[in-house]
């Protein structure tokens, strides 16, 4: 996944020109050195008048400021594998530390301007996705289930952001696939909470089918028998989490199957019922 965003790139052009106004203010200037010609003329001529450089270097002051700007850029640069722009980087640094000429603010100033023409130039290379207004929520957030769910189930954080990025990057069978794999996840820990276990296999290698079952002769064996709000709530459990888990299981069959491609509408609808089973699920686990 992209780890930076295209503003972030833009910004890296108003660094440059903070660069550029650091290397135009006199303040960050050595003051003005005289020619050697000049100080062999006064040596014998004293009332001469001082001849300097017409060359402006940057003080100490200006070189690690310049330099503090250019590692932001840099950092922008290797996130974007703008490999062109970081050689010029790299050069400016040495005109910066007196390695490479020619020196001074004037040829700063060029390296920077070729700089900034780099990046453009690089920039048009690259291919960035835009994620619509309405789906930007989806992405890169591993919270969209909620808080309860992820301290339920650390194992699914992971492909619930996964989820939410397949829909904001409108990848809508790859976003089925992981909330049914988020489905399974709630499913076995739900298992592992009943401490249901299976002789001949660990829980996370028994079948679907086989951990629903014994989920649903559980949950039936804790049913009170004496009528009452306790055992209503205990009956909608066990069928709504039944009914859940059969139609899951269809979905999870045809998906992976290839029998099904998911459109967006689709994923949107199950993202709900998925986000909606989960939080039912780390209510129960959390009693």
């Amino acid at each position: 996944m992209i780890e930076f965003l295209v503003g972030e790139l833009c910004e890296a052009r108003r660094y440059l020109l903070t660069a550029k106004m650091v290397c135009g203010e006199e303040k960050y200037y050595k003051p003005p050195e005289e020619t050697e010609t000049s100080k062999i003329v006064r040596q014998h001529f004293p009332d001469t008048p001082i001849e300097t450089t017409d060359v402006k270097e940057l003080n100490e002051e200006g070189i690690q400021s310049t330099k503090r700007i250019l590692q932001r850029v840099e950092n922008l640069c290797r996130a974007a594998e703008m490999s062109h722009s970081l050689q010029v980087i790299h050069d400016i640094n040495l005109i910066l530390d007196g390695k490479m000429a020619p020196s001074g603010v004037d040829a700063v100033l060029i390296q920077l301007n070729s700089l900034d023409a780099s990046m453009v130039r690089e920039l048009k290379q690259k291919r960035f996705a835009y994620i619509p207004t309405g789906r930007q929520e989806f992405f890169e957030d591993g919270s969209l289930f909620g808080e309860k769910v992820n301290e339920a189930f650390p194992m699914a954080v992971d492909d619930i952001r996964e989820a939410g990025n397949c829909i904001a990057a409108d990848l809508s069978s790859a976003a089925a696939f992981h909330l049914i794999r988020i489905v399974e996840i709630g499913l076995r820990e739900l298992a592992r909470d009943l401490r249901i276990k299976f002789p001949k296999a660990p829980l996370d290698y028994a079948g679907w089918e086989s951990v629903v079952a014994s989920i649903q002769k559980k949950l039936e064996s804790e049913i009170p028998k004496a009528r009452g709000p306790k055992k209503t709530k205990a009956l909608q459990f066990k069928n709504d989490l039944l009914t859940d888990f059969k139609s899951f299981e269809v979905k999870r069959n045809e998906i992976m199957h290839c029998r099904w491609r998911c459109n967006p509408k689709e994923a949107g609808g199950l993202f709900i019922r998925v986000r909606e089973f989960m939080q039912r699920l780390a209510q129960r686990i959390s009693e």
